[in-house]
């Protein structure tokens, strides 16, 4: 129900397409001088850049000898998917650990049945984890504090203290800048969720009801996506965010270049969606 109140999310797949199609609303000073820079001189980096450089993701380490084949890609990847719809449409729960197992171990009994040897297998195995980790390590600490934030009363603070003194039409832009900083400063949007979710649907019904809304649902769904977005949001400039990284990573651009041009776009989208939150909280209410 909170998808159409998505707003920024719409606001930048359609900026990305406006893009694409060399249309933009709004480019901004670095993106628009790099893209001068590149029609013109045909360099894609800045001379003081610093490419980001992954020998796992750019280069092939297959061990000599072995003849990959494109099935080894896809078979895994299509049982993966498969398990994972599977499961969902029959129990309505994605079995995801079985779906990443069966495709881990169709993998590699591929891989070894071909003659590759174990310890080549493990050392692949090790690469793919580099990604990872860290994401994981971020989630775990984010999931913990907001388990420790729900066992000490986080959300009942909250709204004892907030419940009758903020206008309702503020809390959905207060409710994405807050967001917004979170991701950006932990670089994960799931690890924000796990974090602000707790906090905020409560605080957004005790507003809703407090003040006297006619739509008190519609105001939790409004708040729901201000969350969403306010995340992606804070995720997508994050300069250590995975999405983040490996982006640039797999491009081989200068990991700031990449971040100080997409901010100023992605501020559009979130100034023109926070726009849309409190007019629609305001014409609801």
């Amino acid at each position: 129900q909170s998808v159409p109140f998505c707003f920024y999310a719409i606001f930048a797949v359609l900026g990305t397409f406006l893009l694409s199609i060399e249309k933009p609303l709004f480019l901004g000073k670095q993106l628009g001088a790099a893209m001068e820079r590149s029609r013109t001189t045909g360099k894609l980096d800045a001379d003081d850049a610093d490419p980001l450089a992954a020998p796992e993701l750019q280069g092939s380490n297959t061990p000599e000898g072995y003849k990959p084949h494109v099935l080894e890609f896809f078979v895994p990847l299509g049982t993966l998917i498969g398990i994972a719809v599977g499961t969902f449409i029959i129990s309505g729960t994605p079995n995801v650990h079985w779906a990443f197992g069966a495709a881990f171990v169709i993998a590699g009994g591929t891989a070894l049945a071909k003659g590759m040897s174990i310890k080549d297998l493990i050392s692949g195995f090790h690469d793919g984890l580099k990604g990872v980790v860290l994401g994981c390590v971020i989630l775990l600490l984010a999931v913990t504090i907001g388990g420790i934030s729900s066992a000490a009363g986080g959300a009942i603070f909250l709204v004892e203290t907030l419940g009758e003194a903020i206008p309702f039409f503020i809390l959905p832009v207060l409710l994405q800048v807050l967001t917004m900083l979170i991701a950006f400063s932990t670089g994960t949007s799931w690890g924000t969720y796990a974090v602000a979710f707790p906090l905020a649907m409560p605080l957004a019904w005790a507003v809703a009801t407090s003040q006297g809304l006619s739509h008190p649902e519609l105001f939790m769904t409004l708040c729901f996506a201000a969350v969403m977005d306010g995340s992606v949001y804070g995720d997508q400039c994050s300069p250590i965010s995975d999405t983040t990284v490996l982006s640039s990573v797999c491009t081989g651009c200068d990991l700031m270049d990449h971040v100080k041009t997409q901010i100023p776009q992605a501020s559009v989208a979130a100034g023109l969606a926070a726009i849309c939150w409190t007019g629609v909280a305001l014409l609801t209410a």
